[in-house]
């Protein structure tokens, strides 16, 4: 395991990311910034939230892609509580706000 580092202080993310990886789940939970977190395993994925749906499509424009809808979920929420490495904003700044 990584040498202990304070990570409310700490200015280098990849002793950062060193010290959290030796850690054990439990241990990480302690670093959070917040308590009331979500894990994504209590987030249904597309295909399990389509259980005892029937939707009747006369011709879908695009085919089911089985393993996908086993990966994407839908989150209504606070995404900065979700138990992940990272969140991007891949907004398109053509539609965004205008720059500076």
């Amino acid at each position: 395991m990584a040498a202990k580092v304070d990570l409310s202080t700490s200015t280098d993310w990849k002793e950062a990311k060193s010290f959290l990886k030796g850690l054990s789940d439990k241990q990480r939970e302690e670093h959070y910034f917040c308590q009331d977190f979500v894990r994504l395993k209590k987030i249904p994925t597309w295909k399990e939230m389509a259980k005892g749906v029937a939707v009747k499509v006369e011709d879908p424009k695009y085919k089911k892609d089985k393993q996908l809808n086993e990966k994407i979920s839908l989150f209504r929420g606070d995404i900065t509580k979700l138990e992940v490495d990272a969140i991007v904003n891949a907004e398109d700044s053509a539609h965004g706000l205008p720059e500076d």
